[in-house]
């Protein structure tokens, strides 16, 4: 069982711990570009199209790889500015196969 703020693992050349926020609102996951480039995970090249709250943009997509409550995800996800954000790291629900979440007041 998770939690709506986690901590996970985020593994690419380098090794960090991190809190992140499960938004079950959100397809895909999606990290800060500048911690991505940090933790030195790779580029696709490809880019993405989606849609939220404060429009529709275009994103750029990463080969990403985390743990999470002891399971290891490997997964694409999305790099964007998230320096005015309290959370570096969103995880979307794609990512959540087979995990409870755990709301509290």
């Amino acid at each position: 069982m998770i939690k709506i703020i986690e901590e996970v693992v985020l593994v690419g050349k380098k090794r960090k711990k991190i809190l992140a926020k499960i938004d079950t609102g959100a397809w895909r996951t999606s990290l800060d570009k500048d911690l991505a480039d940090e933790i030195g995970f790779d580029k696709t090249g490809a880019k993405k199209g989606f849609k939220s709250a404060l429009g529709r943009g275009c994103r750029e997509l990463i080969s990403l790889k985390f743990i999470i409550s002891g399971k290891e995800i490997e997964t694409i996800g999305s790099i964007t500015d998230r320096s005015n954000m309290k959370y570096k790291m969103i995880i979307g629900r794609r990512d959540l196969s087979g995990m409870t979440i755990k709301v509290d007041k």
